[in-house]
């Protein structure tokens, strides 16, 4: 029976670790392969952002099958751009501006996520499951420090924004483009309970 276990990088990098990494492959987002192999690990020594391994158990055996990268964000949220319901669950965790009807808040934010494609371990995973072991993560550092809810950006991709809607995720802005990115990515957040 395979289980699956989640690691924080900078607690397991070594050179077998760093190996696995450089065979990581993501070939729908490169940017996610460019960042496990270059950038994970000096991200999580400077405090920019925690990246967890997950991996795939099978007796003897270890899979390096995904992983995630969180960071917190200040973000803001316009009343405008998400439901009213939404917006009143969403409200008490930051400061309001009247003036332009919005709520900035800090909120942690799923930076990166992704599957390992190669040898194909992505069958180990889905990506639902990917996304709900991040969640997890996330809901138990607010259960230490408050908050309920989490974010992310993705690319203004239909297949990419309904499996996060689907999976409880709503659209509240766009972002320019950053380095590495093809065009405006597409805000979204969720409350977790």
């Amino acid at each position: 029976m395979v289980k699956i276990e989640t690691l924080p990088l900078a607690d397991i990098y070594d050179p077998e670790t760093e190996n696995a990494l450089r065979r990581f492959e993501c070939p729908k987002n490169h940017s996610v392969e460019n960042f496990i192999r270059n950038k994970a690990y000096n991200f999580s020594l400077q405090g920019i952002s925690q990246t967890h391994i997950v991996l795939a158990l099978d007796g003897n055996t270890i899979k390096t099958v995904g992983f995630f990268a969180l960071s917190n964000k200040v973000i803001t949220v316009s009343r405008s751009n998400v439901s009213g319901t939404f917006y009143k669950k969403i409200v008490k965790f930051g400061s309001v501006d009247a003036a332009s009807d919005s709520v900035t808040m800090s909120a942690p934010l799923i930076a990166q996520l992704g599957k390992n494609f190669a040898g194909g371990y992505d069958k180990l995973i889905t990506g639902k499951e990917l996304l709900e072991i991040a969640c997890k993560k996330v809901k138990e550092a607010q259960d230490i420090i408050g908050g309920r809810a989490v974010f992310l950006e993705c690319e203004d991709v239909p297949k990419l924004t309904n499996f996060y809607i689907d999976n409880g995720f709503v659209s509240f802005g766009r972002r320019a483009p950053g380095e590495g990115d093809d065009g405006d990515l597409i805000q979204m957040i969720r409350y977790q309970r």
